[in-house]
C-alpha cells in the first residue's frame, strides 16, 4: 500500500488484517457469537492470553458479555495509570453509555448494576 502525505509518498506494509464488520463492536459481538460453546463454555469466559479475540477487544467483549446477561459480573479498572484499561478500545464509550443510561433510565432498569 502507498500512503500520501502531502506531496510525498510512504509505502506501508500490511502485516495483517481483521475483518471488522460494519464497527468494531459488531467485530465484537461477532467474534462472541461465532465462538459461543467452544470447548463446552461460553465465548464470555475466555482466558486474555488464550483467546483469539485480538486483545486490545477483550475489555470490551468482557463488558458486552455483562450486557448481554452472560456474565454476572464485569470490573474496568481505572484507578492508576497501570491498570488503566479505559486506554483499550471502546471501554470508555461502552462506560459512559452505561453510566449515561443509568441516569436517564426512567423504566425499570434492564441493567441492575451496582456501582459501587
Amino acid at each position: 500500500l502507498t500512503r500520501r502525505n502531502g506531496s510525498e509518498a510512504q509505502q506501508l506494509d500490511v502485516i495483517s488484517v481483521i475483518p471488522m464488520n460494519a464497527t468494531a463492536m459488531d467485530y465484537v459481538l461477532e467474534w462472541l457469537r461465532m465462538h459461543e460453546g467452544m470447548y463446552g463454555i461460553s465465548s464470555c469466559f475466555m482466558y486474555h492470553s488464550g483467546t483469539s479475540l485480538p486483545e486490545p477487544f477483550v475489555y470490551a467483549a468482557e463488558i458486552a458479555c455483562v450486557l448481554l446477561g452472560a456474565k454476572p459480573i464485569g470490573m474496568v479498572q481505572f484507578t492508576s495509570p497501570s491498570d488503566d484499561e479505559t486506554v483499550y478500545p471502546l471501554v470508555d464509550e461502552l462506560c459512559q453509555h452505561i453510566v449515561a443510561f443509568q441516569a436517564l433510565a426512567t423504566e425499570a432498569n434492564p441493567f441492575p448494576v451496582d456501582w459501587e
